[in-house]
């Protein structure tokens, strides 16, 4: 893996720049997405949550959706490693390790790309990741589902 790769993941876009493209989101795929049988979760360039479908609130018992607006996986989930960096989830050094870091740098090119995690309020999951949605500024985003183990 290219330790280049780190480079991206430092920077966070900002709370209202995050707001705007959920707002996008919701507007655009929204009622589509809360339709979706599985849990999805919509996120950046950065890796940082734009968007939950009501499945996934549901999954994570999650009364304000909001509240998780621009973290990235391994911060949502509770990972250990997210915070032994200033940069957070995806800039340790044992991120390189980690099967969620690279299901989630592969999305882009391997289709079908799947892992199991632990999310310590539902427990085993298996989580899908693929590029899909794009918002009206054209920005392609990684879409997502999380499934009972």
């Amino acid at each position: 893996m290219d330790a280049s790769i780190f480079q991206g993941l430092g920077p966070r876009m900002q709370v209202h720049e995050l707001g705007m493209m959920r707002s996008e989101i919701a507007a655009a795929h929204g009622v589509l997405l809360d339709a979706v049988p599985v849990a999805l979760a919509v996120l950046n360039e950065f890796w940082q949550v734009l968007f939950t479908n009501a499945r996934f609130n549901a999954l994570l018992d999650l009364r304000e959706p909001l509240s998780i607006l621009g973290l990235r996986l391994g911060e949502m989930s509770g990972c250990a490693n997210a915070g032994t960096s200033l940069s957070g989830c995806g800039t340790s050094l044992s991120c390189p390790q980690c099967s969620v870091f690279k299901i989630a740098y592969r999305a882009d090119r391997d289709a079908g790309a799947s892992v199991s995690m632990v999310l310590p309020v539902v427990g085993a999951v298996t989580v899908d990741v693929g590029m899909g949605l794009g918002t009206p500024v054209g920005v392609p985003l990684r879409v997502c589902s999380f499934s009972p183990a």
